[in-house]
């Protein structure tokens, strides 16, 4: 491995580590909508071989997209590059189980043996090629590939969307990698060398949460732990929250009762291995 993929590794790797990080991860990130799963297992329904005896789901944290596909196949396996994460990891399901790996490095799958790989917001973060290579690998013939992840949230309350964007393309910008751009760009930038390429844009995750529910999701970006770790001094999720509330309170209503509620576009894209 050259010293830059070395480097990008372990950059990717402090990025993603730590048991706060894992924590507010898995407490706030919101959980991927069942149309979306639907949609998957319609497409793999389709390829004249697939079959439901093994998916894995790469990056997969703490499970949020990994549980759902328990329900869909016999054996479903999660991997992750963070202990962290991992340790949060459910395992209260007899058919899921996880691995520390690297997504480049799937080299514990033997060859042609897995039905479905997945990737959920992630792709963005690990060499493409090298991952897509090892999903070709691993996949059986005709097997399912599928890359999903949402971008930026909007908030109903038009004044507290605009200050949060403003806070992203301000204060928060230079802790933003280009790996952010890739998202903003809905993936149409990456290859994918997969057959019948199937793209959908027009999925939705909603959520009605409480104030510190939001200022939780948005603790679990490593650009703010960033920040964070830079202005030791700077309470800024502090200063985040009293702004919101001038924006979200209503006359005699307490700050504990406020409601965020927030809608993330969701973009999927599916293939289908080589036969």
């Amino acid at each position: 491995m050259e010293d830059t993929e070395l480097e990008n590794e372990a950059y990717i790797q402090n990025l993603h580590k730590g048991e706060r990080f894992a924590k507010c991860y898995l407490a706030y990130r919101p959980n991927y909508p069942q149309e979306m799963f639907d949609q998957i297992m319609t497409y793999h329904g389709r390829s004249p071989r697939c079959g439901r005896q093994l998916a894995v789901d790469v990056c997969c944290g703490s499970g949020q997209s990994t549980v759902p596909l328990t329900g869909c196949f016999d054996q479903v396996v999660g991997v992750d590059i963070s202990e962290d994460q991992l340790l949060l990891f459910p395992k209260d399901s007899s058919n899921l189980t996880s691995r520390l790996s690297l997504a480049e490095d799937l080299s514990s799958f033997s060859p042609g043996t897995v039905d479905l790989v997945s990737i959920g917001c992630s792709l963005h973060w690990v060499n493409v090629d090298k991952f897509h290579n090892e999903a070709r690998r691993i996949l059986k013939p005709g097997g399912t590939y599928a890359a999903y992840c949402y971008d930026l949230e909007t908030l109903e309350n038009a004044q507290a969307d605009a200050y949060v964007k403003q806070l992203r393309n301000g204060l928060f910008k230079s802790y933003l990698t280009s790996k952010a751009d890739i998202v903003f760009g809905r993936y149409k930038a990456l290859n994918f060398p997969f057959l019948d390429i199937e793209r959908y844009e027009d999925l939705q995750l909603c959520a009605d949460l409480t104030l510190d529910e939001y200022l939780g999701y948005l603790k679990s970006f490593h650009y703010v732990n960033q920040y964070h770790n830079e202005h030791p001094n700077d309470d800024i999720v502090s200063k985040i929250r009293a702004k919101l509330v001038q924006f979200l309170q209503t006359d005699g209503q307490d700050a504990c009762d406020i409601r965020v509620k927030v809608t993330w576009n969701l973009f999927l894209i599916l293939g289908r291995n080589s036969y």
